[in-house]
Order: structure tokens, then C-alpha cells, then sequence
């Protein structure tokens, strides 16, 4: 192939992903939102999970809508500049359940649960993923809407089954449980969705941030190179490619509240905690901080733990583990 095709498909193509990048950085800067539902609605792509694309969103001061069977569409939309969660990221939702819920939606709307459950043949299965994820919180309490969804699917296996049941028209407003914790909201949100969209589950650690003196992202600019820091968050990546010294090193980011970290463990702090930094998915990290250039840093560990169990040797319960 002759040089001078070679330099033109490379000048090419240098010009082609400089207009996308061109364009990418346009959209973000003037249209954060719509430009984050793009993302969203093309998962799953690139380095980064969706969760982190969301609070990406929050960080950038976007305002979160949950999820909700008479407002969400199918996908991540954009509505009077907030983000609105899209059905599309409960894995069971498909574009045909859509379909049906849009032209019941057109037709009329959507007055109840029961209503709905009538109108609208999901899966019980897809009822329960719904009624976890908060997308039937419009039409009351979510403890109540339990007790509707269970009298609702044992009445229709009686009636089919051939035995007579009394049915019940209105929701249970008799049945008043405890109602539904921050802790149960998100943990509902994650296991339905891997999203949390309430609010970063981290949050609900602050208290431990501040007794274990744990740097957040967003503060560890304000740090100079080599300081002693402490950092936890939620793994994003793992990466372990091949040195040239043939020495394994792991390469981390971790995700708090308020960005991502990148940390660096070596061949000397592998010895201790290689299994906790290659299996732990919330993790705790003391180490020194690198600084290269005036934005770019790192944490090279010395000590990697699962920050669950840094807290109940602290003396309480984890706010994310089953009580």
C-alpha cells in the first residue's frame, strides 16, 4: 500500500474521532442531561456501569426521577431538564411490555394497582420487580401495594383453579406495616435495577466517613503528593495487564459519593490483601496519594479491606447488610 494512503485513511481517521469528540464534549457542556440519557440508553458500552453514569448525573447537579409505571417511558428521557429513570433498566421490562403500557396509557390512565394488574397481563414475577424498584409508588404506600399485588395473583390462581374467592376492589388500606427504611429503598433499587437513584448508597456511610476519617473524592485535590489517606468506595475496575518488570500490579477504581478513585496495589501490599482487592466489591484503602499534574492523582494502597467489615470492627451494623 502506498505511504501516502497509509497518511491519509490515519489523517482520516484522526478527523472522524475528533468531530465525535468534538461533539461529545459540546453535548456534555450544553446538554449534560439529554447527553447522559444517550449514555444510558446505550448501555451496556465503553469502561464505565451504569450506576456510575448515573451519579455522574447527580454530581453535575442533574435532579434523579424514579422510576414510575404512569410517567417513565422505555427510555432514560429528559423531563423539564431532570433525568427520568427508563423502564428499560429493569433486565425483564421489554420494549413489548412498553408497547402495552403505552397504548393502555393512551387509552386511559392508569387510576390504581388494581386497575393496572386488570389491564395489564405481566408476570407476577414483573409486578414484584416493579413494586421493588418503586415504579408503583404513584399509586400509594409500597406496603399496602404488596398486600394488592399478593390478593390480586391468589385470587386470579383461584379463579382459575375453579374455587370461589371474594374479590377484592380496593386496595388495602387496613394493612399498615412498617413503612419501607432508606436501606430496604435502595437495596430494592439495586437488586432490580444495579441503579440507585434515591441517592448514592454510599451516603448512608457518612457517619463512618467522618469517625474513620475517610477522604472523599472530590477532597483529595486539597491533599498534597505522598499524604496518608484513606479512601472507600464501590469497585468499578479491575485491571491487572502485564508489566514490564513481570510483577503483577492491580489496578482499581473505586467509586464514593462524589467521583471515582484510582488506586494502584503492588507486589508488596498484594502479599496481605491481593484476594480482598481482586473479590471485595465495597472497599476501604489506606495508602499515599500521587499527584501528577495539577488534576491528575492516584492512591497507591498499602492496605486494602472490605470497608463492611473496617465497620463492624468499629462496633456497628453496616448500613447496607441485612439486619
Amino acid at each position: 500500500m502506498p505511504t501516502g494512503k497509509v497518511s491519509g485513511d490515519n489523517k482520516g481517521h484522526a478527523a472522524n474521532f475528533g468531530l465525535i469528540a468534538y461533539h461529545t464534549a459540546y453535548l456534555k457542556a450544553h446538554y449534560p442531561a439529554h447527553f447522559l440519557a444517550g449514555v444510558l440508553n446505550h448501555q451496556p458500552m465503553g469502561f464505565y456501569p451504569a450506576r456510575v453514569i448515573l451519579n455522574e448525573a447527580r454530581l453535575a447537579g442533574i435532579n434523579i426521577l424514579p422510576l414510575d409505571l404512569c410517567h417513565s417511558k422505555y427510555d432514560f428521557t429528559v423531563e423539564g431538564g431532570a433525568l427520568r429513570v427508563g423502564l428499560r433498566s429493569i433486565p425483564s421490562f421489554t420494549a413489548g411490555h412498553y408497547t402495552l403500557l403505552q397504548d393502555n396509557r393512551a387509552a386511559q390512565e392508569l387510576r390504581s394497582l388494581t386497575e393496572a394488574c386488570r389491564r395489564l397481563p405481566f408476570h407476577e414475577q414483573l409486578w414484584q420487580s416493579l413494586l421493588q424498584a418503586g415504579a408503583l409508588d404513584c399509586f400509594g404506600a409500597r406496603s399496602s401495594l404488596a398486600n394488592t399485588l399478593l390478593h390480586f395473583f391468589a385470587t386470579t390462581r383461584k379463579t382459575m383453579s375453579g374455587q370461589f374467592s371474594l374479590w377484592i376492589e380496593e386496595e388495602a388500606d387496613n394493612y399498615s406495616p412498617a413503612p419501607l427504611s432508606l436501606k430496604e429503598r435502595l437495596r430494592g433499587e439495586l437488586e432490580t435495577t444495579g441503579l440507585t437513584y434515591t441517592m448514592h448508597p454510599l451516603r448512608l456511610y457518612e457517619d463512618y466517613y467522618r469517625k474513620l476519617h475517610i477522604s472523599y473524592s472530590a477532597d483529595l485535590l486539597k491533599h498534597p503528593h505522598g499524604a496518608r489517606l484513606k479512601v472507600a468506595g464501590f469497585i468499578v475496575a479491575r485491571q491487572t495487564p502485564p508489566t514490564r518488570s513481570k510483577q503483577r500490579v492491580i489496578f482499581l477504581t473505586i467509586e464514593d459519593p462524589t467521583g471515582l478513585i484510582d488506586v494502584a496495589v503492588f507486589a508488596h501490599a498484594q502479599e496481605k490483601y491481593a484476594a480482598c482487592a481482586l473479590e471485595a466489591t465495597l472497599l476501604y484503602i489506606e495508602g499515599t496519594l500521587r499527584r501528577t499534574g495539577a488534576r491528575g492523582l492516584s492512591i497507591t494502597a498499602e492496605k486494602v479491606l472490605d470497608l463492611r467489615s473496617v465497620v463492624t470492627f468499629a462496633g456497628a451494623a453496616t448500613p447496607l447488610t441485612r439486619r
